[in-house]
């Protein structure tokens, strides 16, 4: 029986330094933005490549498994084009300088559709991708991450919050720096969840 007790006690202390690291990173990012490069946690940051860093591998890990596990291919590439969806997003700085402004839309509007029918089309693929990834421990975490990326860094980042707190007068850096860093540390505990889901099913 101890020996069981200190090998789940070891499971739990593994987990806690696996997302200790998640937590880390983004605090990483912002420090060499603010101490080293001293900007304003702006479009061109750490902490907006780390964003963009951890999407492309977030994408990448579920395309991964939509080519190696057939019977749950369209649920994977969901989940996949959704991240890469999010990723066309994060760098629409760039469609703006190279077409126009919010023209990112354009290709990430035909993407999302065709994941969105796909799935569809493929009923059974499609829910046995998302029973396995909803169903699975690492989900909880993830959804945790998904939340500080989608709600919680938009509620901290509303310029209304910051001009009650600072009567109009506020830093515009204060904010950049309460969104970007919630928006990071999001994608980071999603990337490191998702990591560890599928180290669980190899």
């Amino acid at each position: 029986m101890p020996k069981i007790q200190a090998r789940l006690f070891c499971q739990s202390l593994y987990v806690t330094l696996y997302f200790l690291a998640a937590s880390v990173i983004p605090f990483a990012a912002l420090l060499v933005d603010t101490v080293y490069l001293q900007n304003s946690v702006g479009e061109e940051s750490v902490v907006e490549y780390c964003q963009d860093i951890f999407l492309i591998i977030l994408s990448v890990l579920f395309f991964r498994q939509a080519h190696r596990h057939k019977e749950a291919r369209s649920g994977f590439l969901l989940i996949g084009f959704f991240f890469l969806t999010m990723l066309i997003r994060e760098t629409d700085n760039i469609f703006d300088m190279l077409i126009y402004h919010g023209s990112w839309s354009l290709f990430a509007a035909p993407i999302a559709t065709f994941a969105v029918v796909y799935a569809l089309l493929n009923e059974t693929e499609t829910l046995n991708a998302l029973t396995d990834f909803t169903q699975s421990k690492e989900f909880y975490s993830f959804i945790i991450g998904l939340l500080l990326v989608l709600v919680i860094s938009r509620l901290i980042g509303m310029s209304w919050l910051w001009r009650s707190i600072f009567y109009y007068a506020y830093p515009r850096i204060v904010k950049n720096i309460a969104e970007e860093y919630t928006e990071l540390l999001g994608y980071s505990i999603m990337c490191f969840s998702c990591i560890k889901y599928i180290r669980s099913k190899a």
